[in-house]
């Protein structure tokens, strides 16, 4: 998911050092990757902008030979013919979300509605109280790890080894810069930062609507099956809701 002129800057020099007219220099070029996942970040950059920066905008995808997988491995991994369906449903059902398919469309963004098993229940404080709930359901194994986590923290600690974190957007006026100590026991995670995850429970809080394309494909293909997520959905008042957008952006699957 790189922009399209790493590629493009990479088939120039190569064609440069073989001296080859062809695509990368004649070389055979593997490229990994899903257009179903969070796009390249463009800096300000408009829908129009974003799209015009994957691959497949590219006068190189012209000569690219796409394979695709259709395998779905997870239905695989159970032999109880209802625990297979259930898993293929939720699985197609996540599909057309990130088909941008799910919902009533308008545009690239479309309404929505989440079931109501996946939505967690109005309360006081509801996310709060799962969040508990979780925390004296976990594992053991869990516990030790985190015990062993916070162990290593308070043993490297007095060493004093920061990281200096220095901003790499060139728009801002001065540079600031802070040390940051690089171990941290965490049980949340940005929707960006969980792609790749396979997570048993997830619990997805969005007390705004995601604005990106794909964002909520990642964070609810972030689970095996269907009771492993649960869902809190803030409307613009402020209460609880039942549906939230997707945001797709349709024009990049029409090349692959």
């Amino acid at each position: 998911m790189k922009h399209r002129y790493c590629f493009e800057a990479l088939d120039k020099t190569l064609r440069s050092i073989t001296h080859v007219p062809k695509p990368f220099g004649g070389k055979v070029v593997v490229l990994g990757g899903d257009f179903r996942q969070i796009l390249h970040v463009v800096l300000k950059a408009s829908r129009q902008d974003i799209v015009h920066a994957t691959i497949n905008s590219s006068q190189l995808w012209e000569d690219c030979k796409v394979l695709k997988l259709h395998t779905n491995m997870r239905l695989q991994s159970s032999s109880n013919p209802s625990e297979v369906e259930e898993v293929k449903k939720f699985a197609d059902w996540i599909l057309s979300i990130g088909n941008g398919e799910a919902g009533e469309q308008n545009d690239d963004e479309a309404s929505v509605e989440i079931p109501e098993d996946m939505l967690i229940p109005d309360s006081e404080d509801p996310l709060l109280q799962l969040l508990q709930r979780e925390a004296f359901a976990m594992e053991p194994n869990f516990k030790l790890l985190e015990w062993e986590l916070m162990f290593l923290a308070v043993r490297f600690y007095p060493a004093k080894i920061p990281v200096m974190l220095v901003p790499s957007n060139s728009t801002l006026p001065i540079k600031f810069q802070r040390q940051q100590f690089p171990l941290m026991v965490s049980l949340a995670m940005t929707i960006n930062k969980s792609q790749g995850q396979t997570l048993s429970h997830v619990s997805l809080y969005l007390p705004r609507p995601v604005f990106s394309h794909i964002q909520l494909y990642v964070a609810l293909s972030r689970v095996k099956i269907r009771s492993g997520i649960k869902i809190l959905i803030k409307s613009e008042s402020g209460g609880l809701s039942s549906s939230t957008s997707n945001v797709v952006y349709k024009k990049v699957f029409q090349r692959i």
